[in-house]
């Protein structure tokens, strides 16, 4: 009989095999990350499929965008190293080309942005949202902590791209309005 007990107890699914005492570490463990990992679906689920309202954040959004770019363009060189200003490279005719990569990407992202708004897909906002996030904190970490930069322009323009950020990301929490230019 105990070994019917021990044999039914072995052949049970993990997940119903009770409380976290019967179970070793390894269980346990795989147990609550399957129990967050369905929570987290079924949360992913609901923001991406539920009735929203939404509003129309792309202004403000395009705002911190535009501003972002601006200070970019400004404050380049010094955000490099570089002891020539953008006034002094356009007057002799030479833009650095990371100035110019530079600022192709971040316009690059603004324009992406703006086919996620007009496509209205949350999924593909939200993608690019994470990638946009973990590109430009891994531009941040590498200009605020390793090159230990820590001037006045670069906290600038990661305070306006974060904020950026944060209008992009509360889009994705309103969802987008039925017809564009609605707030």
């Amino acid at each position: 009989l105990e070994e019917e007990e021990s044999d039914s107890a072995e052949n049970t699914p993990l997940l119903s095999q009770g409380t976290s005492r019967d179970q070793t570490g390894y269980e346990y463990l795989l147990a609550k990350a399957v129990r967050v990992g369905q929570s987290l679906q079924t949360w992913l689920a609901n923001m991406v499929h539920r009735r929203k309202v939404g509003r129309d954040l792309y202004f403000r959004s395009f705002v911190a965008g535009i501003s972002g770019f601006i200070v970019l363009l400004f404050s380049f060189d010094s955000i490099v190293g570089r002891s020539q200003d953008f006034v002094s490279s356009v007057q002799n005719n030479l833009l650095p080309g990371a100035l110019v990569l530079a600022l192709f990407g971040y316009f690059l992202a603004m324009m992406l942005d703006r086919v996620c708004f007009l496509a209205r897909s949350v999924v593909l906002k939200a993608v690019w949202h994470f990638l946009s996030t973990f590109a430009i904190f891994y531009a941040a970490y590498k200009y605020l902590v390793v090159k230990g930069q820590n001037q006045f322009q670069l906290q600038l323009l990661m305070w306006v791209t974060f904020s950026w950020l944060a209008f992009s990301a509360q889009q994705i929490y309103q969802g987008y309005p039925q017809t564009i230019g609605s707030s």
